[in-house]
C-alpha cells in the first residue's frame, strides 16, 4: 500500500512541476514563411513572410498559451 501512495505522490509531483515550466517560442522568417521554433522543433506557420508579424504573434499566443514569445528576424 505504501508503494502505491509513493507512486501516486511522485506522479502528482511530476504533474505539478510540469505546470511551472515556461515554454519559449521564437518567431523567425525562414525560406519566405514565418516559423515558430519551440525547443528544437521548427514549426511552419500558414503565414507568408510578407504578412504582418502581429498575425503570427497572435497565432503563437493562441496555440501556446502562457508561453514566452521571442521575435527575431
Amino acid at each position: 500500500m505504501n508503494r502505491k501512495i509513493a507512486a501516486i505522490s511522485r506522479i502528482r509531483g511530476n504533474a505539478e512541476s510540469s505546470r511551472i515550466i515556461q515554454m519559449n517560442v521564437v518567431i523567425r522568417k525562414l525560406d519566405g514563411l514565418w516559423h515558430l521554433i519551440v525547443g528544437s522543433c521548427k514549426i511552419r506557420t500558414p503565414f507568408l513572410e510578407t504578412q504582418d508579424r502581429a498575425l503570427v504573434v497572435t497565432y503563437a499566443r493562441r496555440v501556446y498559451p502562457g508561453a514566452k514569445i521571442f521575435q527575431r528576424d
